[in-house]
């Protein structure tokens, strides 16, 4: 009789975080292959800022050499978009180039709106885990709820810290991450598509029209 892997609680748990009903702009899924990336390098916490700038860099490709637009409200494409004109980035910036650059931006425009967007992700990723708590709270407490509650359960993938605007790895998940790397990859590609498949739109299609 052929033996089942057994799903470990943890993909369960990004299955759901990931699930269509929470994904309805692209920061989420950007937010997420970001922390991939930390756990790739052994990095078991980091700034709001330089995550968000990870998600610019994952997305980069998609909205600058492929022109996909993520839908009218989205702010990570806005993000991107404004760096892209406002610096005239060149459409052969090697991921590498990019890293580089990225801490040279000056515009407050660029950070004020990359700082939403990272925050925003960086909440609202894991808000799903505490959905019945957060039902009764007032949206100008959500975060401030959300932050609370990520430092005193420690099943949740990462612990916030408001004031120092970063994260940190609960332990358990940073292993999960770093040693299941191909799963989890596998499970944001998954995502994108399906998300791409309902919001995206080419500009290329869009002016052969």
């Amino acid at each position: 009789m052929a033996k089942f892997k057994k799903t470990s609680t943890h993909f369960t748990t990004l299955e759901n975080l990931l699930s269509y009903k929470y994904i309805t702009n692209s920061y989420k899924l950007f937010w997420y292959k970001s922390l991939l990336s930390m756990a790739s390098s052994k990095t078991s916490e980091s700034t709001l800022e330089n995550l968000g700038f990870e998600m610019v860099l994952n997305a980069w490709e998609l909205v600058v050499k492929k022109e996909i637009t993520f839908g009218r409200l989205d702010k990570l494409h806005r993000v991107i978009e404004l760096i892209s004109t406002q610096y005239n980035v060149s459409d052969d910036a090697t991921p590498e180039n990019l890293r580089d650059f990225f801490p040279t931006i000056k515009d407050k425009e660029i950070l004020e709106l990359l700082d939403e967007v990272s925050e925003e992700a960086c909440f609202e990723f894991i808000a799903p885990l505490f959905e019945q708590k957060l039902k009764k709270v007032s949206y100008n407490k959500r975060f401030v709820t959300i932050g609370d509650l990520s430092q005193e359960n420690t099943s949740t993938p990462y612990v916030i810290f408001q004031d120092k605007r970063k994260i940190k790895f609960n332990n358990d998940w940073m292993n999960y991450l770093a040693k299941n790397s191909k799963e989890t990859e596998n499970l944001f590609h998954d995502s994108l598509a399906f998300f791409l498949d309902r919001h995206a739109m080419s500009k290329k299609i869009n002016r052969s029209c």
